[in-house]
């Protein structure tokens, strides 16, 4: 996990677009059936090798920076990865999904509702967005951060669903095919998401369904980018190793819960749709958010 957050402070990209009108947030169906999960080796060599080149890249922090370049570089090495490893095939029985991220505006609802706290980062009150309990305009239809697994939770049980699972989560992204971003093979674009920028307050983050060329095959939108995302396992480094084939849910306890999907902090390399990390589940910072999903029904 420290490489992945090493990783995150060192790229910066393009400016972002200004907030929009959020679309209704949907549910998606997923099929029930097969799809490939995780990754091989050959998959490990390839994101390995994007991430030397995302390092060489002289954008934002590294320009010119040979010390910063260098220390980049030695985090790209393949157990940077491993935790995907191996690929496999997972059976998962069908399921719903949320189109689009939890924005503010969302989580404003729900605060109201149950009478819960406001997000707040608790470390560094420059990451704080909201003021008090009001959400400001610029970031009304920004995916909420700041909120902890426990926050999560209650925000998916309060709007009728759940958080996903890891499986449940990697399936909406990849496909059945396994592909290696939610919109195919090819390398992320700033027209496909919010990555590698620095922390600019309410420009730091794009509105919720900005990206129309980012969606999955499922048509479900922001998997990669923008902010990482709660799922409802426990961390294991080597999980997949002994993972069940059919509707895994995770570790049955750990220290850290699994977020996935990358942020607007991280370079495109760890942005593909089988990068995993784990975070203490108590943390509020400013690069997780939500998605919730429900059983489908029958």
């Amino acid at each position: 996990m420290k490489a992945v957050v090493f990783l995150t402070m060192l790229l910066a990209a393009a400016a972002m677009p200004v907030a929009g009108e959020q679309p209704t947030n949907s549910w998606v169906l997923i099929p029930a059936g097969e799809f490939v999960m995780g990754s091989s080796p050959q998959d490990v060599d390839l994101v390995t090798l994007l991430c030397e080149t995302d390092c060489t890249t002289k954008t934002g922090d590294l320009m010119g920076d040979v010390e910063a370049l260098r220390l980049c570089r030695g985090q790209c090495k393949p157990e940077m990865f491993g935790n995907e490893t191996p690929v496999h095939r997972v059976y998962l029985n069908a399921y719903s999904i949320n189109t689009f991220l939890v924005s503010n505006a969302q989580y404003r609802e729900f605060i109201l509702a149950k009478d819960r706290r406001a997000p707040r980062n608790e470390s560094r009150a420059k990451y704080t967005l909201w003021k008090g309990d009001s959400v400001p305009e610029a970031i009304m239809h920004q995916p909420v951060i700041n909120v902890s697994w426990y926050d999560a939770r209650a925000y998916c049980r309060w709007a009728g669903g759940r958080l996903p699972t890891e499986a449940e989560w990697e399936k909406a992204a990849r496909g059945p095919d396994g592909l290696r971003y939610p919109w195919g093979n090819e390398a992320p674009t700033p027209s496909h998401a919010n990555y590698g920028r620095p922390w600019s307050g309410d420009k730091t983050l794009t509105p919720v369904g900005h990206f129309e060329r980012s969606k999955s095959p499922y048509g479900i939108h922001d998997m990669s980018g923008n902010v990482w995302q709660w799922t409802n396992d426990w961390y294991a480094e080597h999980y997949y190793k002994e993972s069940p084939k059919k509707n895994p849910t995770g570790p049955k306890r750990g220290r850290n819960k699994t977020v996935r999907g990358g942020s607007w902090i991280n370079i495109p390399a760890v942005i593909h749709s089988a990068s995993r990390v784990g975070y203490d589940p108590l943390n509020r910072i400013y690069d997780i958010g939500i998605r919730c999903t429900k059983d489908a029904k029958g």
